[in-house]
């Protein structure tokens, strides 16, 4: 079965290639990645993950120069996408370890499966804490792909805690061969 990604999660990515026109984006996008790219995206459509994935490292590796911080900084921007989308099922004002959990629920459905496997997640909620354990099949995802996957996930985890109330939000990642921890905390 061919997996398949919500285009809430691309939006931003499609809207960096389109400003960035100037930039040689050949090395990592497909002429068929461009004529999606040129096309009307929407939030709610589905859109083909190796097209997705493929754009992310687009992304990371022109716009952002292999630097895993601007990742952070895309889910911090894309975060505000998914409140605004998802904001009735998703957000709970002043709780973001609950925030936290369902945003993980819900993008397990902005998926059209949970990567069969590929991807298992918790979510360990612990007062001003949630910790985030997510497990990488190294066979469905090289490690620069989950590298990149993974701090987007803290930046908008990061910044959703702060857009429902977290006050002092720190966040880290640390990785234990294939298992991601990303915790984020608030006073």
């Amino acid at each position: 079965m061919t997996v398949q990604v919500k285009g809430v999660f691309l939006i931003d990515l499609v809207k960096q290639v389109r400003a960035q026109k100037d930039k040689n984006w050949t090395d990592y996008l497909t002429a068929d990645d461009m004529a999606i790219i040129n096309s009307q995206v929407l939030l709610s459509s589905w859109y083909p993950e190796d097209f997705f994935f493929r754009l992310c490292m687009a992304n990371f590796k022109v716009i952002g120069q292999s630097n895993l911080e601007t990742c952070f900084a895309y889910g911090q921007l894309n975060a505000h996408n998914l409140a605004e989308v998802y904001k009735i099922s998703m957000i709970v004002q002043n709780d973001p370890a609950e925030t936290i959990q369902r945003l993980v629920t819900r993008r397990q459905a902005m998926f059209t499966t949970d990567y069969q496997g590929a991807e298992k997640i918790t979510v360990v909620k612990e007062g001003n804490r949630a910790t985030i354990h997510s497990f990488m099949d190294p066979q469905k995802q090289d490690a620069e792909l989950a590298d990149v996957i993974h701090h987007s996930l803290l930046g908008i985890v990061h910044e959703l805690a702060v857009m429902v109330g977290g006050s002092n939000v720190r966040s880290e990642i640390s990785r234990d061969g294939d298992v991601y921890k990303l915790t984020v905390m608030w006073d």
